[in-house]
């Protein structure tokens, strides 16, 4: 690993530890609605008939309640974050605030004109979805022509240098897809690869789905499958992509997808100590996978939230390794502090042609 891979460390664990030790907000994961143009298979957040935006002055209270808190990064999603009326004006506002600003997206709505209006702002990153190559992307996103938008997506990004990352979900449906995948996003600038497994969502999966989804074995592989998926791991064409650091993180993922629960004893948690997930709703929620809700900002101030006993309960359990969410196997913290990234001099290989 080169100096710049231990500076970037050193520089995450202490953004980490100092919120951690002063029980700052770092990070906002905003839904701002739940309106969304796809039909994923590992979400039904299109099937919520009742379709909600957060609105401008909510969203405008939260983040300057908690910026007096800490906070320093931001990322908006949805549903699909561009079908938000005020989705730019939240967005100027962000970095009025000299936050950091990250957009998780399909892609479908990213055109020349919005492309530019990215870079006009000056948002520091994109995450497009990218579940594979066309037909693998295709299905599993619900909609014919999402592997083209995507991709369109992320050529207009890189046309803007608006920093881009992909987030791929990986099934037992795509997985065989990884390489061929990695040669495809060799043509594009990706910053990040947040490769991480389909997991039980209560955000954006109603409880009948989850418990639909807990009484079979769709969703883990084969040992068959997790041979071929620890063969396409410890292959030298996927390595060469990765830091060594992330050795840990594919060996997790391949032991979620076997069905093993993951102690926070191996692999801890800092998700309610460091970030706060908001539904469109308003809804204040203290992780991806849990369904408890803390408060909601339509009736009361953030900060007053962030410091309530029923915060500082789930925090000092955290802390000691304990966690309430039982109705999933959790992996959000797992992907989301230790997200694959793309090995630097692979991507300096690439773009001097060597690759």
């Amino acid at each position: 690993m080169n100096i710049l891979n231990y500076i970037s460390i050193l520089k995450k664990s202490i953004n980490l530890i100092f919120p951690t030790v002063f029980n700052s907000p770092l990070v906002l994961h905003i839904s701002i609605t739940n309106k969304c143009n796809s039909n994923c298979l590992h979400c039904d957040i299109w099937k919520n008939k009742d379709k909600t935006d957060l609105t401008f002055s909510s969203f405008r209270q939260l983040v300057d309640q908690a910026s007096t808190l800490g906070l320093k990064f931001v990322t908006l999603t949805g549903g699909e974050p561009f079908m938000h009326k005020d989705f730019f004006r939240m967005l100027k506002y962000l970095k009025k605030k000299k936050l950091y600003v990250n957009i998780s997206s399909n892609g479908s709505m990213i055109n020349e004109t919005n492309a530019e209006k990215l870079k006009e702002i000056e948002v520091d990153s994109v995450i497009i979805s990218l579940d594979g190559t066309t037909n693998s992307h295709n299905k599993q996103r619900g909609q014919n022509n999402s592997f083209y938008s995507a991709i369109n997506s992320i050529q207009l990004l890189n046309k803007y240098k608006v920093r881009t990352d992909i987030g791929f979900c990986m099934t037992k449906n795509n997985y065989n897809d990884i390489p061929a995948f990695l040669k495809l996003i060799d043509k594009y600038s990706i910053h990040n690869l947040y490769l991480y497994p389909f997991y039980l969502n209560p955000t954006n999966l109603s409880n009948k789905t989850i418990n639909e989804w807990k009484n079979k074995d769709q969703k883990f592989f084969t040992n068959e499958q997790l041979n071929e998926l620890k063969h396409i791991f410890n292959s030298s064409n996927f390595k060469s992509r990765f830091d060594k650091i992330d050795s840990l993180f594919f060996k997790k993922l391949i032991k979620f997808n076997s069905g093993e629960d993951i102690p926070l004893e191996e692999f801890p948690c800092h998700a309610p100590l460091i970030s706060s997930i908001i539904n469109c709703n308003g809804d204040i929620l203290p992780c991806w996978t849990s369904s408890v809700k803390i408060g909601n900002i339509y009736t009361d101030r953030f900060d007053k939230i962030w410091h309530s006993k029923k915060y500082k309960e789930i925090r000092n359990k955290i802390r000691k390794n304990k966690c309430d969410v039982k109705n999933v196997n959790c992996f959000c913290s797992t992907h989301r502090l230790t997200s694959a990234r793309i090995n630097l001099l692979f991507r300096l290989k690439v773009m001097l042609g060597f690759v």
